[in-house]
């Protein structure tokens, strides 16, 4: 029964989470980045700066040299899955944005449902991706948790103790060299890692230290030649470019990142992707690596199913790889659908980069 009072719905209001993958932007695509294994392994063959050395005479011979020598490596993705039902006898709810007497097709309503529903699953895992990120950029482990929280997956890449350093004097220390030890980090990673560093990605906290830095102010600010800038431009969610800086033979891309996710292990409260006093040190031409493992099935998906959904979700560019199942309830009144995907972030060139804690 109809009131006397009248009723507009206005367009409803979503509030969708960003899941930014600046960090994991760093780490490519190849053909050879998606596959079918349990594990992934690479060779790595390494040369170092060795000179040819002089003969005592041309009758001499030739120094030896061994091309034979490589290490193998070899590692196990993590499983990552996310699932959501949808019951057909809520299909004749209203939902977000529907006009309170819109009476829409079953079908129609179903389609709708489960894509908004698989729309919300899929920022999920690349959160956890640009985590995997974070986490080997600033220590060198890849550390990911369960839903209790605690460390479910731990992929140590064993990298060198002097690319993680906590600074002995911190940059809230008016003594502190801040470009200094940026110097010395960048030199480490081109002993190290033979590649030169040109990329600075600041914590919230130091970049605040480094840009109220009186002697940073003074390279910024210098008006006689160009030794930097200042000129902080968006590019991408949450990822500001601040400018660029040379020190001595490096010129450095300068980078702030203020994005978040929900932590299990602390109620879920925000933590910063890079932490507040961190300060990446690295080479933007450094070949890190990002690589996708199928999932097992025995069977394809409910071929009834999959009509609702896409059967895969797979690309090199947006640094994703996910497998789909879809099924029915044997009764026919539940659909489940979710996303299934082994990605793995691997720090090819680990000896590249450097992470300092400096507060």
């Amino acid at each position: 029964m109809s009131g006397k009072s009248t009723l507009k719905m206005l367009a409803a209001l979503f509030v969708i989470a960003p899941a930014p993958m600046f960090l994991s932007m760093f780490f490519k695509t190849t053909s050879r980045s998606f596959h079918n294994s349990e594990k992934v392994e690479i060779d790595i063959q390494r040369s170092g700066e060795s000179l040819a050395l002089v003969l005592k005479d041309a009758c001499t011979g030739y120094n030896i040299n061994d091309a034979d020598i490589f290490t193998n490596k070899e590692f196990k993705p993590p499983v990552l899955a996310e699932q959501m039902d949808f019951e057909a006898c809520t299909l004749t709810d209203r939902d977000p944005g529907e006009e309170v007497n819109e009476d829409r097709a079953f079908r129609i309503k179903a389609l709708t449902r489960i894509f908004n529903g698989m729309v919300l699953l899929l920022p999920k895992f690349r959160r956890t991706i640009e985590l995997q990120a974070a986490s080997i950029l600033q220590t060198g482990i890849c550390s990911l948790p369960g839903e209790d929280g605690t460390i479910q997956y731990e992929l140590d890449y064993q990298p060198k103790a002097t690319h993680f350093p906590t600074l002995a004097t911190a940059w809230t220390d008016p003594l502190a060299d801040k470009m200094g030890d940026v110097l010395a980090q960048a030199k480490t990673n081109r002993k190290d890692g033979k590649k030169r560093s040109d990329v600075l990605l600041f914590g919230s906290n130091a970049w605040n230290l480094w840009v109220n830095d009186e002697k940073v102010q003074k390279i910024l600010d210098n008006r006689r030649y160009e030794m930097g800038s200042f000129k902080p431009e968006s590019r991408g969610e949450d990822a500001t470019f601040m400018g660029y800086i040379w020190l001595e033979g490096y010129q450095f891309e300068m980078w702030t990142y203020d994005a978040y996710y929900e932590d299990p292990a602390n109620n879920n409260e925000l933590t910063d992707y890079l932490k507040p006093n961190s300060v990446v040190v690295m080479s933007s031409k450094a070949r890190l690596e990002a690589t996708f493992g199928a999932v097992g099935r025995f069977i394809p998906s409910d071929s009834r199913a999959v009509s609702f959904v896409p059967r895969v979700v797979r690309s090199g560019a947006s640094r994703i790889g996910l497998f789909l199942n879809a099924w029915f309830s044997p009764n026919g009144e539940t659909f489940s659908a979710g996303f299934k995907g082994r990605p793995l972030l691997i720090p090819t060139e680990i000896d590249s980069f450097s992470c300092m804690t400096v507060a």
